[in-house]
């Protein structure tokens, strides 16, 4: 069983969600996004390699983990993508019915 708050639907298997969050690399970056950030920041913040941010914002974004904000710079005509955790606290627990997964705001 998989239980998230209203608002957000996990799109991952209660498998591959387990799988995600066991990446080091991805914890790293839960624990940094705390407010909107670009990869870069994140890959500086985190402590990651650019790529891996890259790989795993992606995928942290496709699962609804993070969201990503355009910010636009009327300025210069650019726009920059900024990611931030869709939760504040994510509780996994085993059960005798399976994985149950709540993410709290």
């Amino acid at each position: 069983m998989l239980v998230t708050r209203a608002e957000t639907d996990i799109e991952v298997s209660d498998a591959e969600l387990l799988t995600l969050m066991g990446s080091e690399a991805a914890n790293a970056i839960l624990r940094t996004v705390t407010e909107p950030m670009t990869v870069k920041e994140i890959h500086q913040f985190a402590a990651v390699p650019l790529s891996t941010a890259y790989r795993e914002v992606n995928r942290l974004a496709e699962a609804n983990l993070l969201e990503e904000r355009i910010q636009l710079n009327p300025r210069r005509g650019r726009h920059a993508n900024r990611y931030v955790r869709t939760f504040d606290t994510i509780e996994i627990q085993m059960t005798d019915e399976g994985v149950v997964v709540q993410l709290l705001s």
